[in-house]
Order: structure tokens, then C-alpha cells, then sequence
């Protein structure tokens, strides 16, 4: 997409956190990772395993939030025709199906960061660095969270 197409094919990432913030929630889950349909805009299939390097400021987990971002900034966030999704993403839902959503969001987090780090190296030959940004307020229960 280009630059002049973010403000109606994009939406504000601080917004969206300040929205989620604003839920009250006990705890919410932002996993950010890369769109993937097999098409572009105008329906056409675009190459597979094609990268694209998301790269949001900083975010800033703050009261109920956990954030799962795809990749560093630096580098290419993938997906795959064989997943249907990014790499990320892929490994998030498959734990979930598998596991009946019985899994500790801690175990199925560091598992699908595990796989994403391993099979992109394995599928692109590229470091592909997913990161985990837990609020204070959540740090304390995150490891005893379920879904």
C-alpha cells in the first residue's frame, strides 16, 4: 500500500491501545503480525512469502495490556502460503486449536515465538524476532493467565 493510503487503509496504533486501555479488562492481548490473505488490494495473488516489515513506535504496554509484536523493527515480519498466516500468527491459532484454549497464554506466547524465530530461519533464511511487552499491572498474574 502506499504512504497516502494509510488513513483509509490504516488504522492509529496508539489509538487502538488507547481503546483496548480503556476497556477495563482484567487483561487483553495485542498480537501484531502480518496481514495475509494471498491477495492484494485489487484481488490479485501476490508473491508468497513475500516480507513486510511492520515497524509501529514503541508501544507502550500500560494497564491491562500484554503486546506480542511479530518481529523487530529492523526486520521482515513473513507469511507463508503453507500457514495462510503470518508465521506468528499461525503458531498463536494452531496452540489454541490443539490445546482447546487449555494452554497458559505464557507457554502458547513463548512456544509461537519459538516457532516464528525457527521457521523463519528455516523457510526465508531471515531472522524474524518476535517481542513480548507486559504491563506492570500484569506482570505480576502473567504467568498464571489463561485463556
Amino acid at each position: 500500500a502506499s504512504p497516502s493510503a494509510l488513513a483509509t487503509t490504516g488504522y492509529n496504533l496508539q489509538n487502538l491501545v488507547a481503546e483496548l486501555n480503556a476497556l477495563r479488562t482484567k487483561t487483553t492481548l495485542l498480537v501484531l503480525d502480518v496481514p495475509f490473505s494471498g491477495n492484494d488490494k485489487s484481488g490479485k495473488p501476490i508473491a508468497m512469502g513475500r516480507g513486510a516489515k511492520i515497524s509501529p513506535k514503541n508501544i507502550s504496554a500500560q494497564g491491562s495490556l500484554v503486546v506480542c509484536k511479530a518481529a523487530e523493527n529492523s526486520e521482515n515480519v513473513r507469511a507463508d502460503k503453507k500457514y495462510c498466516h503470518g508465521l506468528l500468527t499461525y503458531s498463536f491459532l494452531q496452540q489454541l486449536q490443539e490445546s482447546k484454549c487449555q494452554i497458559p497464554v505464557k507457554q502458547m506466547l513463548d512456544n509461537a515465538i519459538s516457532f516464528t524465530m525457527q521457521e523463519s530461519l528455516k523457510a526465508f533464511d531471515e531472522r524474524q524476532t518476535p517481542k513480548l511487552q507486559i504491563s506492570e499491572q500484569v506482570k505480576t498474574i502473567f504467568s498464571t493467565l489463561k485463556f
